[in-house]
């Protein structure tokens, strides 16, 4: 098991909550649990994914910026960053 940071963000790109510990096998479960949680809480902006220092991924939720689904799903805007 692998432990990520969730950070919830509000309109301003501001951290909105305090973190949140993921615990998942890989980066790649925790993107995806994010994403789920993102779209439970839509009053958050967006989230991002962390590993120690490093950004992983940003997700941005569409029903802030207007887009919600005629079946009330939310679509997700995803970002990701590299480093080398």
């Amino acid at each position: 098991m692998a432990l990520y940071r969730c950070y919830f963000l509000d309109d301003k790109d501001q951290i909105a909550c305090p973190a949140e510990i993921i615990d998942v096998e890989d980066a790649s479960e925790a993107i995806n649990k994010v994403s789920e949680m993102l779209k439970a809480r839509p009053h958050y902006y967006s989230a991002e994914v962390w590993d120690g220092s490093r950004r992983l991924f940003a997700l941005r939720s569409q029903i802030q910026n207007g887009r919600k689904a005629a079946d009330g799903s939310t679509s997700m805007s995803r970002s990701t960053t590299t480093s080398e």
